[in-house]
């Protein structure tokens, strides 16, 4: 099992109950190996208590959320250590997405349960009126517009059943801006990578350098053969006397 550190942002509903809310059995090593490479530990740590990312997981040791009957509820258990703001926070993007993953942080800690919705009024058939004519539709400004890009996150596995992390890897990403920018870096142990400050253009993405060496074998081969030669000789010298 590993963690993964993501923003808040972009959590997905689907990815609700994989949302860790104890780390109390973190220890350096465990907090060294989940950090960005552009991140410190400490600041993972404070970015988490803000409600800024999360960290996700296969099987938490502590889910803040779990589906029951198809329905998203915050894990009573998790209450007494969870960041309330980070709920509400991810309450909203659930219900943003339509979702009906709308929930109570109090109610879940009184009886684990949602409160049951309230009766609808009854209400008298209103009369049918005829819809208006279409109006010619008018271009709508995008959310994002003016927004920063998002980071760019990067995993690297092998092809096996373990899918396991391929960690410390170098990689180079080359954005399609005017300048041209490039952002190189490594995959942390865990094969993973967190890259923020991106123009806003097309990448290309990158995994490993060639290196050559070559040069740098034939000078050791060299020193080698002469060390070889220097012993040879000497055993040669101490025989004849």
């Amino acid at each position: 099992m590993y963690h993964r550190i993501t923003p808040t942002d972009s959590v997905l509903l689907n990815d609700a109950n994989r949302i860790e809310a104890d780390f109390s059995s973190f220890n350096e090593e465990s907090w060294q190996a989940i950090t960005p490479t552009n991140l410190s530990p400490e600041q993972v740590k404070q970015k988490l208590a803000d409600g800024e990312m999360v960290a996700l997981a296969d099987t938490p040791n502590l889910p803040l959320f779990c589906f029951i009957k198809g329905d998203i509820e915050v894990n009573p258990l998790a209450i007494s250590q969870a960041n309330q703001d980070l709920i509400r926070r991810l309450n909203a993007r659930f219900d943003a997405k339509g979702s009906g993953a709308s929930f109570s942080a109090q109610s879940a800690q009184s009886n684990g349960n949602l409160h049951p919705p309230a009766p609808m009024e009854e209400k008298a058939p209103e009369p049918v009126v005829k819809d208006p004519e279409p109006e010619t539709s008018k271009p709508k400004v995008p959310a994002s517009f003016g927004q920063p890009p998002a980071p760019i996150i990067l995993e690297v596995v092998y092809d096996d059943k373990e899918k396991t992390p391929v960690g410390d890897v170098p990689y180079k990403i080359e954005f399609d801006d005017p300048d041209k920018k490039v952002l190189k870096g490594a995959l942390n142990p865990m094969g993973w990578a967190c890259v923020e400050d991106c123009p806003n253009a097309k990448a290309s993405i990158s995994f490993g350098e060639a290196v050559d060496n070559q040069a740098e074998l034939d000078s050791l081969y060299a020193e080698l053969e002469t060390a070889l030669d220097n012993t040879i000789n000497k055993v040669a010298d101490y025989t004849l006397e």
